[in-house]
């Protein structure tokens, strides 16, 4: 019995003990049975001790009905013994007789996974979205359907060669999101390049002191970032006090936290994703063609889901 047959069968065992027990005692018109919590996701993937002589149900003797896995059994102690052997050949019969109940009950178990993939999705990606510890932008945000986040460092050679690509998306792709989020993992001087780059935003010239940055060569050291930014027409004085001012930190301990939640080891990292959910894929390195395939994807099925 496969591994999602043998889940799909205990989500329904649980089921059917409950309502099976129900209609039990209704029948015998006696108060219903006080029925234990349902067993969590991980318990029911669980095998539980193979059951001793006796729990054989009345005309099945001396076989090990196994329909709940190799050696599993419903959880029937509050039940007598006569009352547990009952439901126990009620559900196993009614098993046998309509065995395509254990494929829909499979397909449920699959949307349900499904949906909840989505929902943990959306939440990463709405923490990725979020300006407050990053900065995205977008050539018009009404007609976005698709997001594009990049997990970089100002010292890591391939972002440098991929920020013209990013460049693009950002100012000619209508229907994209693209993200910014430092992930400084390559050099100790990448967290002040990182830190200086956020507080940008605050004198709203952040894509300009980026892509300064990476178009810049060698280590970025502090001096070097600040004449960076003189270049950038930031306000050098300004910038110091923002750095010292904001929690560039958090931003970049919950970006930390989000690229590796999806399994980004290195940089560059894109996510892309359909704004709603439907579609996540991560692409690591610089591979244009793969990022583009990936992009279409993602539209693609956000159209057939706004359809």
């Amino acid at each position: 019995m496969t591994r999602s047959l043998t889940i799909s069968i205990a989500l329904l065992a649980a089921f059917a003990a409950g309502a099976l027990a129900v209609s039990y005692g209704n029948a015998r018109q006696e108060p219903p049975a006080k029925i234990g919590p349902q067993p969590k996701d991980d318990d029911a993937r669980q095998e539980n001790k193979p059951g001793g002589p006796g729990n054989e149900a009345p005309g099945h003797e001396g076989h090990n009905h196994g329909v709940f896995g190799e050696g599993e059994d419903l959880d029937l102690t509050e039940f007598n013994g006569q009352q547990a052997e009952e439901i126990r050949s009620i559900v196993y019969d009614f098993l046998l007789t309509h065995p395509e109940i254990l494929f829909e009950a499979l397909e449920v178990f699959q949307d349900r996974q499904e949906l909840a993939q989505r929902e943990n999705a959306l939440d990463s990606l709405t923490a990725f979205l979020d300006d407050r510890n990053g900065f995205t932008t977008a050539l018009n945000r009404a007609k976005a359907r698709v997001a594009v986040v990049e997990l970089f460092d100002y010292h890591c050679g391939h972002c440098k060669r991929a920020s013209g690509f990013v460049r693009e998306l950002a100012q000619r792709d209508e229907g994209i999101v693209v993200a910014f989020r430092e992930y400084p993992i390559l050099k100790k001087e990448s967290r002040f390049a990182a830190l200086a780059a956020l507080a940008a935003r605050e004198q709203d010239k952040y894509l300009d002191f980026h892509f300064a940055l990476m178009n810049a060569n060698g280590t970025l050291t502090q001096e070097r970032v600040f004449e960076i930014a003189k270049q950038a027409k930031l306000d050098v004085r300004k910038l110091k006090a923002t750095i010292k001012q904001t929690d560039g930190g958090r931003a970049l301990t919950e970006t930390a936290t989000l690229a590796q939640g999806f399994g980004a080891g290195g940089t560059p990292a894109f996510v892309i994703a359909s704004l709603d959910g439907g579609f996540v894929d991560i692409v690591e390195g610089f591979n244009p063609d793969r990022l583009r395939e990936s992009i279409a994807e993602a539209k693609a099925v956000a159209n057939d889901q706004g359809q």
